[in-house]
């Protein structure tokens, strides 16, 4: 939630470095990581901020929101 307020506060890069810490923290991408309500909700506000402020990293959001 705190990356939430820091992008529509337009501080992109602190919300980055937030979201980024808990896909990391549940271990997005790595074998046995199991899917639960934090990291959903991370992935996806992520990936969303990244579709509406950076058209060249959308394959990347795109990766993140499915």
């Amino acid at each position: 939630m705190a990356g939430l307020f820091y992008t529509t506060r337009e501080k992109r890069m602190m919300a980055e470095g937030l979201y980024r810490q808990v896909i990391d923290f549940y271990g997005y991408g790595k074998p046995g990581q199991q899917n639960n309500y934090n990291l959903v909700m991370a992935l996806n506000f992520y990936g969303r901020m990244l579709l509406d402020s950076n058209p060249r990293r959308k394959s990347e959001a795109e990766e993140y929101l499915n």
